[in-house]
């Protein structure tokens, strides 16, 4: 995906409509893209973050309790 593409994905969502234009670019040049498959385990309980994790497309989900 382009800085672009990203850059106006990202104007769509409210936390990241207030940014300049400027800043919001720089962000996006810095960022990663990632696909997963409906079934894949992104994060665990207990995984320490060391991102920030944006959901493009799709949604995701928390386990079922056992």
């Amino acid at each position: 995906m382009s800085t672009e593409e990203l850059r106006l994905k990202l104007k769509k969502i409210p936390f990241f409509t207030t940014l300049k234009d400027e800043i919001l670019v720089k962000l996006c040049q810095i960022s990663a893209t990632h696909t997963y498959r409906r079934d894949d385990i992104v994060y665990e309980e207990g995984d320490r973050a060391l991102t920030i994790d944006i959901i493009l497309s799709g949604e995701g989900l928390s386990p079922s309790p056992t």
